[in-house]
């Protein structure tokens, strides 16, 4: 069973795959979704929340996509892969959700909207970011949730 975390998700990365191909800013995308696509409220809550913050700090995540990805210009990413990063990049450095959470849902978005090798390369990505950023395993008693401590 989808969470309602996943299903926002994955709208935002609808949104998201849309508002990079119209050229559009955040709340024009997300308004232009929902008159196209009925979607219950609880869900596009989160999912709008997401497409604006990553609209916002687009520019800081693909820096640190970038650094935790040498070797893959982001322009040279599919759509799919480059907007599946984002939005988990965010989540990850805006504390949106733990690491581990964030990188597994990623990972899942990459099953079900990329291609065959997506999985795999999101993941590597975003485990560069979060050893990047120096996550590490929290102690506030959430067994085998990471979160990030600095350095």
């Amino acid at each position: 069973m989808l969470t309602e975390r996943r299903l926002s998700r994955e709208l935002a990365l609808q949104i998201m795959y849309q508002r990079e191909h119209g050229r559009e800013d955040g709340e024009q995308a997300v308004r232009a979704f929902a008159s196209h696509f009925r979607a219950p409220a609880k869900l596009m809550g989160y999912a709008r929340r997401l497409v604006l913050g990553v609209a916002e700090e687009q520019e800081s995540l693909d820096q640190a996509l970038q650094k935790a990805s040498p070797h893959w210009k982001l322009e040279r990413m599919s759509h799919i892969d480059r907007n599946i990063l984002r939005l988990a990049a965010y989540e990850i450095i805006h504390g949106q959700a733990p690491v581990k959470v964030a990188i597994n849902e990623a990972v899942e978005l990459a099953k079900s909207f990329g291609g065959e090798s997506s999985p795999s390369f999101v993941n590597g990505v975003l485990d560069a970011l979060a050893r990047q950023m120096g996550a590490v395993e929290e102690r506030s008693g959430m067994a085998g949730e990471q979160g990030f401590e600095p350095r």
